[in-house]
């Protein structure tokens, strides 16, 4: 695991430089996210809390220092239950109350060692659930009284009664209902009295206490769309999309805040409010399109931060105020940004606060530099980036400008991508219709880019052809750049040698396609004989071997032949639209295809289709998803497989049983819930969460490498990178429950505090200890054998009264221990 660190003191741990997500994070895992858009920031405890695309972002000011919290992948509930986070609240008990994308609401609470989570949502069987609507849009802690709950179906109530609250349905308002409009909820806010609606019809006021009277409020909000109302010095304020208002109680209207000079006010949409009440009239300042607006008590004017590159057409969709520091991010529909910005109110010289994280972009390849042992990834829209042994990012893309003069696309696409064995690292892209250039970057190893070696090879030039989107390198170092097959290139593979001195042109009259969609290798070290090619759209023809008879820059037609994909049992012949990637078992003679619609198996031998895997359906073997990006086969016998809905792996048997297959799937909460609702009900539950769920940052895994000297997979997700230890994946799913023991026991406890322990587990493993009453008296999380179990403590919630603790008495008690294999109960004596 990575280093772990806490920020004043409000949350440990929490992870510095945006790392490892959580405490409770399984063992086997490391995950690595971006932070993305921020979407809103709560100020307050000397703490700036983000709601991100890539979860819970916080930021000290006073040490520097940024934390990040994420969905961990656990099942108990003890972790976030998504990353897409939408809208963040402070309460004056100092909780963090988050809305998520559609995962429902989530409350932090910081207690000793970490977090305690709540989560309400909308499943009504559950603890925390019927929730009005799991798509939040923006949430607002009254006091220490009442949580109010924007959603896509209205507004919802929570009630803080006690340590956490209740969900009132009663209180709760829904679109089209006791007179609330049927309108979108964009922003909720509240002061003593009422409750205030922003929606796309205006804003909606309604009485926070019985009988709950509403208002709609529309007159005179140009546009009448509203996206945000803040409450400040008892005035209640609406971003509209032509400006700002004010709302005057004593005449009943709204009056927009205009320039007090002759100049026009411009018009902008708002998108984000802050204020500065220590002024009269307050300064405010509005989140908008392309510009941060500023109004100084008289004029508006622009007041932005100094744009980057690859930030075009960027928005603040987040602005916050604490006295009179204003914060704000700007980001793109891309979700690139992921930084923050501070200046002080009426001064627009801004200072940028950036996390050393992944580049803030949708993760396309992962690979390693075997020669340095560093991390290399290349992104949709921000470049590529390296990571160090000590966990930095350098990243490479046009926001820095010696990197943009070098870099083929300063716009940060990258298509295809790949680390040599020297080091160098290889990409390039895709443009519309047209060419372009490979780039080899040699990178300075401190990450100073003016000391970065560049080369290029230009269309054309070696008779390449300029549009590729996989790269691959055999076992000489020769490196082969497949094309896309558009017609703008010539298509096929071109080849060029170790030493960069001979170069190969494999077109359609040798391969009889321009589209190859993957290559493997019959060895991954030294000269290979045969290899495999998988050419796109020649149906069952587009499986083709080619032979390295010492020949390899001067390949004719001899070299390559066609291999039918004949179906074992004379089931015709499978048609493939798309290859996406291969990867050969030399130890069993097996070829494996990954596709566009699913995987097969292909008999090198016997030469026929033996097997075949498309999305999972019902009991059989299948995937999460039949679109499959990579395929990886490690040094244990596991065959990976990347799709657009999370990780599956195939324990490969022996060949004697090479027919009974195991299909592991690991994929994240939302996807799954996504996948068992779309199947017809008389399947059942398709998943179980509890042998699926998994800490990746997102479901769209896309790439794959293996460090075979540490036993590391490493994943590359649109959302960032998770990091999996084989050896203890296995390790962890290998011990049988019943081998589960609690120690010592019995436990003499006398006047000295005693702790229990498990051992012959694995883990993480969920402990919960009844009395012989049935009473739940102590329950966690377990990812350590080394963490006490329990300390023969059982806490006590008193509402009103905080928490309080007693001795566990002397008697029999009860230990339930569950994982992924399994469930025991074991009793345990306690002597006083």
């Amino acid at each position: 695991m990575r280093t772990l660190q806490s920020i004043a003191g409000w949350v440990s741990p929490l992870v510095l430089a945006v790392a490892v997500a959580h405490a409770d994070l399984p063992a086997e895992w490391e995950v690595e996210v971006f932070a993305g858009r921020i979407h809103d920031i709560a100020t307050g405890g000397g703490i700036v809390a983000c709601a991100t695309d890539g979860g819970f972002l916080l930021y000290e000011p006073a040490t520097g220092d940024f934390g990040q919290v994420v969905d961990a992948g656990c099942r108990d509930g003890d972790c976030l239950r998504s990353n897409r986070l939408t809208a963040v609240s402070r309460d004056a008990q100092g909780r963090y109350w988050v809305g998520t994308l559609r995962s429902g609401v989530t409350a932090l609470s910081p207690i000793p060692g970490g977090l305690q989570y709540s989560h309400f949502f909308t499943e009504n069987d559950t603890a925390g659930g019927a929730l009005l609507s799991d798509s939040v849009r923006a949430i607002f802690a009254f006091e220490d009284e009442t949580v109010y709950v924007g959603t896509s179906r209205g507004v919802a109530q929570i009630d803080l009664a006690g340590a956490f609250g209740e969900y009132n349905d009663l209180a709760s308002r829904r679109r089209g209902e006791d007179g609330f409009p049927n309108a979108d909820v964009h922003d909720v806010a509240a002061d003593a009295t009422h409750v205030w609606v922003a929606t796309d019809s205006g804003v909606v006021r309604y009485e926070r206490l019985q009988p709950l009277a509403l208002e709609v409020l529309s007159d005179s909000l140009e546009g009448g769309s509203t996206a945000v109302v803040e409450i400040v010095g008892g005035d209640v304020y609406a971003g509209t999309d032509v400006g700002v208002h004010v709302w005057d109680d004593a005449a009943g209207h709204w009056r927009r805040i205009r320039n007090t000079s002759a100049t026009p006010t411009p018009d902008f949409e708002v998108l984000s409010l802050a204020l500065d009440p220590s002024a009269d009239p307050p300064r405010i300042a509005v989140g908008s399109q392309l510009e941060v607006w500023y109004f100084n008590g008289f004029v508006w004017g622009p007041c932005s931060p100094a744009t980057l590159p690859l930030l075009e057409q960027r928005i603040f969709s987040a602005v916050a105020a604490v006295g009179d520091t204003l914060w704000t991010s700007q980001g793109n529909i891309n979700g690139e940004g992921a930084f923050l910005e501070r200046t002080t109110f009426g001064n627009c010289s801004w200072e940028r606060i950036a996390p050393n994280s992944i580049p803030p972009s949708e993760l396309r390849f992962v690979d390693y530099d075997r020669m340095r042992g560093d991390l290399w990834i290349g992104t949709g829209f921000a470049g590529i980036a390296r990571r160090a042994a000590d966990g930095t990012w350098c990243v490479f893309n046009g926001n820095d400008p010696d990197v943009a003069a070098n870099m083929s696309d300063p716009a940060g696409r990258v298509s295809a991508f790949r680390v040599d064995r020297s080091g160098a690292v290889w990409f390039t892209f895709l443009p519309i219709e047209a060419q372009a250039p490979v780039d080899r970057l040699v990178a300075d190893p401190n990450c100073v880019h003016g000391l970065d070696v560049w080369r290029h090879i230009r269309p054309g030039q070696g008779g390449f052809g300029g549009r590729y989107w996989r790269i691959e390198e055999d076992g000489s170092g020769n490196r082969f750049f497949l094309a896309d097959g558009d017609p703008a290139g010539p298509g096929g593979v071109d080849l060029l040698s170790a030493d960069t001195l001979q170069v190969a042109n494999v077109r359609a009259d040798l391969i009889g396609g321009s589209g190859v969609g993957a290559l493997e290798f019959e060895r991954r070290s030294g000269a290979w004989t045969f290899a495999w090619l998988g050419v796109n759209n020649r149906g069952d023809q587009g499986l083709i071997r080619w032979i390295n008879s010492d020949d390899l820059f001067n390949p004719t037609s001899s070299n390559f032949t066609i291999l039918p994909l004949t179906r074992l049992g004379g089931g015709g012949n499978l048609e493939v639209n798309s290859y996406r990637a291969l990867a050969y078992d030399a130890s069993r003679g097996e070829l494996w295809a990954g596709t566009d619609n699913g995987i097969f198996r292909y008999d090198v031998g016997r030469g026929v289709v033996d097997l075949e895997l498309r999305k999972k359906q019902d009991a059989a073997p299948g995937l999460l998803s039949p679109d499959v990006r990579d395929l990886l086969l490690d040094d244990r016998n596991n065959l990976w497989i990347a799709t657009a809905d999370g990780l599956n792996r195939i324990a490969l048997p022996a060949p004697a049983a090479k027919e009974s297959l195991t299909v592991d799937a690991f994929s994240t909460r939302e996807k799954i819930e996504e996948l068992n609702a779309g199947v017809p009900i008389e399947v059942g539950i398709l998943y179980l969460l509890e042998r699926t769920l998994a800490p990746l940052p997102g479901p769209e895994v896309g790439s794959l490498a293996y460090d075979a000297s540490q036993d590391l997979l490493q994943i590359g997700t649109g959302s960032g990178l998770a990091t999996l230890d084989v050896e203890r994946l296995d390790a962890r799913v290998s011990i049988p429950i019943e081998r589960a023991v609690v120690f010592p026991n019995p436990v003499r406890a006398f006047d000295d505090p005693t702790e229990i322990f498990l051992a012959d587990v694995s883990v993480p493993a969920n402990v919960m200890i009844y009395n012989l009453e049935g009473e739940l008296v102590h329950s966690t999380l377990i990812t350590d054998l080394a963490v006490p179990v329990w300390d023969l403590r059982i806490f006590v919630n008193r509402s009103g009264q905080g928490s309080s603790f007693f001795n566990a008495a002397s008697g029999i008690y009860m230990v339930r221990v569950e994982n992924d294999t399994g469930t025991k109960v074991a009793p345990l004596v306690v002597i006083r």
